[in-house]
């Protein structure tokens, strides 16, 4: 929990997420200004005149300059003038995601990834659903986390991007995920694959013994940083998937059998080909969504149950 009464925040970006920020932020009682390089919808206008929220438009004018502190949209580049002002004026530059989870203290589950992470999310969403347990999903999948933090009572299940872990300080998921990791958005980390990787760990950073961080046990990038996550004195328990290979701790195949392993002890969960969702990739996706579920307290009754009946996100393309 942040105090943020009385406190000047500028909002830089009004796309959707800027704008629920802006309105969660004015909620707990901070002065808010939002400005945005570019245009703002209308809706988005409409929204801010109804709380009466002052705004800007088409560029950052000095009245975007004199903030406590900034909450940054994930559209707006770490590199941009705007940002930088307050880097170099040594003020804190916080992500919308970062914001909204300074008011809830109910568990986060956080999917990252460079493919796969909308698809794993809705799936959660299924699974959840399934097991009739109260939770909201949100993040990078059209509605905001700050949208959604006054009136959920469970879970969140958040599909969050590099962007948005770019500017985390506190964020921390009571398990995390990271189910891929290949070149991608690499304007955004100066061409360097090891730059983006490390923007999806950060999803991981502020998790302690008590949480879990699951991850692909096939993917080499993944695994190099794992590697160095061990060394961390308080990493979170590492609960693996793999489509290929026997983990020490986490999801796996065989024999075409999907199977939990936990304290050297197996579980057969269900044939792979019960899975209601096709091709190689969404097993792996299928293992994550199972293993988000069972460090949740998931039964494996609804966790079969959902891999079976989920058929997907329509039109999908990631």
């Amino acid at each position: 929990m942040r105090e943020v009464k009385n406190t000047h925040i500028v909002v830089i970006g009004a796309a959707k997420s800027g704008i629920a920020a802006a309105l969660l932020l004015q909620k707990k009682g901070a002065d808010i200004f939002v400005s945005d390089y570019g245009q703002i919808s209308e809706d988005g206008k409409k929204k801010l005149d109804q709380a009466n929220i002052p705004y800007e438009e088409n560029g950052h004018t000095e009245k975007a300059k004199s903030a406590d502190f900034v909450v940054v949209s994930p559209g707006v580049p770490t590199e941009s003038p705007i940002i930088q002002h307050y880097f170099n004026d040594g003020k804190e530059v916080f992500s919308e995601i970062e914001a909204a989870g300074w008011f809830t203290d109910q568990d986060i589950i956080a999917v990252t990834g460079s493919n796969g992470k909308t698809t794993v999310a809705n799936w959660l969403d299924h699974v959840w659903s399934t097991a009739k347990r109260d939770h909201s999903l949100a993040g990078n999948i059209g509605v905001a986390f700050s949208d959604t933090i006054e009136n959920n009572k469970g879970d969140f299940l958040l599909e969050v991007s590099s962007f948005q872990l770019d500017h985390i300080k506190d964020f921390k998921p009571s398990v995390s995920m990271i189910l891929n990791i290949t070149p991608d958005h690499l304007n955004r980390y100066q061409y360097s694959i090891e730059a983006y990787a490390a923007a999806k760990f950060r999803i991981t950073e502020n998790q302690t013994a008590d949480d879990r961080f699951i991850f692909n046990y096939d993917d080499p990038i993944i695994q190099k940083h794992v590697e160095q996550l061990k060394q961390k004195q308080s990493a979170p328990q590492l609960w693996a998937f793999s489509n290929t290979n026997e983990v020490p701790e986490g999801a796996f195949v065989r024999d075409n059998h999907i199977i939990f392993k936990f304290n050297d002890k197996e579980e057969p969960l269900m044939p792979v080909e019960e899975i209601g969702l096709r091709g190689r990739h969404n097993l792996s996706n299928g293992l994550a969504t199972a293993l988000a579920a069972r460090a949740a307290e998931i039964k494996n009754e609804a966790i079969r149950e959902s891999l079976k009946s989920f058929t997907g996100v329509e039109h999908r393309l990631e």
